[in-house]
């Protein structure tokens, strides 16, 4: 983050946020100031501040990582930016082939030892998650094999672990 001081006071790249004053020339222009910030400063332009959203202290060291790998592609490429709705689409599908990996290996056994002790005992499932410790939404996971059991946790009331489960 750059110093700056009472000389920056009216300038247009002055940036203001909870974290306190900084310059923004590099986020607004793309390239470096040259000088240091504050006094003495050659870049100081007096007039409103310009607006650049999610502008942040940050930001240009951002810019500049981007720029390093763009420049690394061929044919000068750039990285698309993905929008927070990609970037949770890709989480989504992430967990969705983590979860169908894990069946392919539990192959129904962990979920076959979680049915049959809650039939045996006639347990729901936020009466099992009662028990074990745990929220229902893990029992859920748990017995639909989403997510690895925790059968430490499920050995403190009497289940066993399932042989060939990892």
């Amino acid at each position: 983050m750059s110093h700056v001081d009472s000389y920056c006071k009216g300038c247009q790249y002055l940036g203001t946020n909870s974290y306190g004053k900084w310059c923004r020339y590099n986020d607004i222009t793309g390239h470096v100031r040259g000088c240091p910030a504050g006094e003495g400063c050659v870049q100081y332009s007096l007039g409103q501040a310009k607006h650049i959203p999610n502008a942040s202290p940050f930001a240009s060291a951002y810019a500049k990582r981007k720029t390093t790998e763009d420049k690394d592609k061929p044919n000068g490429e750039k990285t698309p930016c993905m929008t927070p709705e990609e970037r949770y689409e890709r989480s989504k599908a992430k967990k969705r082939d983590a979860a169908k990996e894990y069946r392919a290996k539990a192959q129904g056994r962990q979920r076959a030892v979680l049915v049959a002790y809650k039939e045996k005992y006639g347990l729901s499932n936020r009466q099992m998650s009662d028990k074990v410790g745990v929220c229902e939404s893990t029992i859920n996971r748990w017995v639909t094999e989403y997510v690895p059991a925790d059968w430490e946790k499920l050995a403190t009331i009497g289940i066993e672990k399932p042989e060939g489960l990892e």
